[in-house]
């Protein structure tokens, strides 16, 4: 059975965070659809996320998620997949500037 996605959102002492500001504009809940870049050996942090787990991710690791998104957007095309990368980015950034902020991912 495939995975049916990997979902992220951004959560504060286990409060997730809603509302936050789209790169389109607008407003979103939580990035998602880059699902086919797990396990790429070239994406060190993306590569590795368990598409059937669920793992909570600090500041000290956005540097290298953001690093891996822009990997990625390289490569990317428009549809959901860019959509889903640069929420991503959006949330990897608010992390990345408040310590009491962690990004958690849910997979299938």
């Amino acid at each position: 059975m495939l995975p049916e996605g990997i979902e992220v959102t951004v959560q504060r002492v286990g409060q997730r965070l809603s509302g936050l500001p789209d790169p389109n504009g607008g407003s979103f809940d939580a990035a998602g659809d880059f699902d086919e870049l797990v396990g790429s050996s070239d994406l060190p942090i993306l590569g590795t996320l368990d598409p059937y787990g669920d793992v909570t991710l600090g500041a000290t690791m956005m540097a290298d998620l953001i690093a891996d998104v822009d990997r990625a957007l390289q490569g990317s095309r428009s549809g959901p997949q860019l959509r889903g990368l640069r929420r991503l980015r959006v949330m990897a950034e608010m992390v990345q500037t408040d310590a009491s902020l962690t990004l958690h991912v849910v997979g299938d």
